[in-house]
Order: structure tokens, then C-alpha cells, then sequence
């Protein structure tokens, strides 16, 4: 959630201060300039990347070092947190190609045009992550650029074609469906998974006992990835029907 908030409040700013061409700079700015400090610039103590360690070291990484600097003793993974305060950089990069896909909706365009260029959109960014993959791993923990990259063309197909389905062919109708209620409430949605995720964590370890946990979770779900997987199979596919997905990805 912080870097939520931080990744919001910079490309608000960035938003309200540049033109479009502006905003398509500071976005290749972002990238290329992860990309320049990961691969070229000596991590203090260690060397340089390719050449005295690694690439993408799990600690022996410059963002790694920088967050051991600026928060050691309090990282999420002891050594590193890949959510540091480096690998910010990318994520604004990604907040603002959500800026890009927001002005293009809103354009006067036909529909129909939106999601052929969402689509297209979708599937160049994402050969650019795979093809530059090649010499620059795509890395989660890291967060490099790939990852926005590869996040953000998969993102934008399966938007692009939820689009298509719900707001050009109208196919959940009138009230609102439960895809687009859940689709206009991805932040609570989010917060729910983290939620779910902590109480069962503090559950398995015996810190959370009560009817609460067992109404929530149910103390046969093993993690929050199980259960809301159950929960959205269910939600979209049918009670009966939503089972079968769940117990063939989840089994004991």
C-alpha cells in the first residue's frame, strides 16, 4: 500500500506538470535508467554486475544494498524488500501507462477502435519485455523494468478484452454485473487479499483463534491464495462449477 501511494503521488505531480509526449519521456527515462543502474553502476562493497558478481544478484544487487542502507532490520525479506525504495522507479513508470490507457478511454474514439489499440498496445510491450529478456532477465523480486513491461502488456490485453465484453458488448447488462463491481473496486479487492492473507498467516501459527477467522478463512484454507481463488471461482464460475478449477490447482 505504500508504494501505492507513493507510485500515485508522483505520477499525479508528473501527470499535472507535462504533455503526453512529457509523460512518454519520464516513462522511457524511468526504465532505461533502471536498466542503466542495475547493469552498469558498481554496488558498493560488491563490484560490478556481470563482471565481479552477477547480474541480479539476490543481495548483491544495487537495490538491495540501497534498502540495507536506508532500512536495515526492517526489510521484508531480511537482506532485501521487493518493494524497496530503487525498484519505485519502474512502478511509476507502470502507474503512468495506466495514465496512457485512462486518456485513451476516455477519447471520443469508437469502442471498437479502444480495444484493437489496447490490444495492440498490449501485445508490442509485451514482445518488448520477452525479446529484451533475452540479455536483461525479467525479475520480480527486483522489480526490474521487464516486469512493468511484461505486467503491463498482459494487463492491457485481458483489460482490452474485459472491455470488449462488458462495456462494447454490453454483456453484463443492466444493474451493474458483479464483474464490473468488482473490476471498478480493484483497491478493496487488494486490501481484502492482504487482509485474508495476514489472518491466515497469524491463524497457522496460532495467534488467531475464534469464529471470525473461522468464518473468514476456514481453518482448512492453507493460504490466502487458495481461498481467494475459491472464492472468485465460485463468485464467477458457479458454486458447483467453480470447485472443480480450485481443487485441481490446489490439491492436498
Amino acid at each position: 500500500m505504500q508504494r501505492i501511494g507513493v507510485c500515485y503521488l508522483a505520477a499525479s505531480i508528473i501527470y499535472f506538470w507535462t504533455k503526453p509526449r512529457g509523460r512518454a519521456a519520464v516513462i522511457f527515462a524511468c526504465l532505461v535508467g533502471y536498466w542503466v543502474l542495475m547493469r552498469f553502476v558498481p554496488v558498493p562493497g560488491f563490484g560490478t554486475p556481470t563482471h565481479e558478481i552477477p547480474l541480479l544478484d539476490p543481495d548483491r544487487n544495487l537495490t538491495a544494498w540501497l534498502d540495507r542502507l536506508l532500512f536495515s532490520g526492517h526489510l521484508y525479506e531480511g537482506t532485501r524488500d521487493p518493494e524497496g525504495v530503487l525498484s519505485t522507479i519502474p512502478a511509476i513508470a507502470s502507474v503512468l501507462f495506466g495514465v496512457f490507457t485512462g486518456e485513451w478511454l476516455r477519447s471520443a474514439r469508437a469502442g471498437g477502435k479502444k480495444v484493437l489499440g489496447m490490444l495492440a498496445c498490449g501485445a508490442a510491450v509485451f514482445l518488448l519485455a520477452e525479446t529484451w529478456n533475452i540479455w536483461f532477465p525479467i525479475n520480480k523480486k527486483a522489480l526490474d523494468e521487464f516486469v512493468c513491461l511484461l505486467t503491463t502488456g498482459l494487463a492491457l490485453i485481458v483489460f482490452g478484452l474485459c472491455y470488449w465484453l462488458l462495456d462494447v458488448r454490453k454483456a453484463g447488462g443492466f444493474p451493474p454485473s458483479r464483474h464490473q463491481i468488482f473490476g471498478m473496486n480493484a483497491i478493496a479487492a487488494y486490501v481484502f487479499s492482504e487482509v485474508s492473507r495476514c489472518c491466515s498467516a497469524y491463524g497457522a501459527r496460532g495467534r488467531v483463534a475464534g469464529p471470525f477467522q473461522q468464518c473468514l478463512l476456514g481453518w482448512a484454507a492453507r493460504s490466502s491464495a487458495r481461498w481467494s481463488f475459491r472464492f472468485a471461482s465460485c463468485w464467477w464460475l458457479g458454486l458447483d462449477v467453480g470447485s472443480l478449477p480450485e481443487a485441481n490447482l490446489f490439491q492436498d
